[in-house]
């Protein structure tokens, strides 16, 4: 069975591996630096080594801030798993993100207010399948003291997709 925070794992060893690709390209930067030091700089060495330090640096900084939105999400996920209150929402469709993928939207009543929720990205067509299964409902858990803290669990349709194929 898919863990149910393998989105979070992935995208912090993602993060990890940006970072250390980014601190390759920093490395970079510092050799063409000593280089220029040894040989003496021209205008283009310079304009390569602002490039590439900038390049560095901003992979470094965008590696640093996915690591650690997908480290806070990991624990968010796991704070509410501990306390596993849900409740079953209605699946009312998906929006697809370029850099994120397809997120399922569901919905339901609590404390007489409609909440709507939205999943970690799924990697298949999830609409199709709960057509096919005839799912009308998921389960979303829910941290008691923040609703707005909560985990679309998607565990159970992505387990009776293989018997799709």
């Amino acid at each position: 069975m898919k863990k149910i925070d393998s989105y979070s794992n992935n995208r912090i060893v993602e993060s990890i591996a940006f970072g250390i690709i980014s601190l390759g390209i920093i490395a970079l930067a510092a050799y063409l630096i000593l280089v220029g030091v040894v040989d003496g700089f021209s205008v283009e060495s310079v304009i390569m080594i602002l490039f590439v330090s900038f390049l560095g640096v901003s992979m470094l900084v965008i590696s640093i801030i996915g690591l650690i939105k997908s480290i806070f999400r990991k624990g968010e996920i796991n704070k509410v798993m501990k306390n596993p209150n849900f409740v079953m929402a209605h699946i009312d469709g998906e929006k697809s993100s370029n850099y994120e993928g397809t997120i399922i939207t569901c919905s339901a009543e609590i404390n007489g207010t409609k909440q709507e929720f939205n999943s970690d990205p799924v990697k298949f067509d999830f609409m199709y399948a709960v057509k096919e299964l005839g799912v009308e409902e998921i389960k979303v858990y829910i941290d008691q003291n923040d609703p707005t803290k909560y985990v679309v669990d998607t565990r159970e349709i992505e387990d009776r997709v293989v018997d799709l194929t």
